[in-house]
């Protein structure tokens, strides 16, 4: 089991998943399934929610949504 915990605010949550403050911004807006919620202006989001979900979405690209080929070695 993967130990969860909470992220508060767009800097640590885009440290966590590797994109920019204003990408975790981007994908609230774009994706209704992004796991991030406002709570008293502040995105927050638990960290075993956002790995489920970029499991999920491991396929398009983090900074524009378009899908990435990862091709073979």
């Amino acid at each position: 089991m993967t130990d969860s915990r909470w992220l508060s605010g767009r800097k640590e949550i885009a440290e966590y998943i590797g994109v920019t403050g204003r990408s975790v911004t981007r994908l609230w807006k774009k994706y209704r399934d992004f796991p991030v919620k406002v709570v008293d202006g502040k995105f927050t989001v638990n960290t075993a929610d956002l790995d489920v979900w970029m499991r999920k979405r491991s396929h398009l690209c983090a900074h524009c949504g378009q899908e990435v080929v990862i091709a073979a070695p």
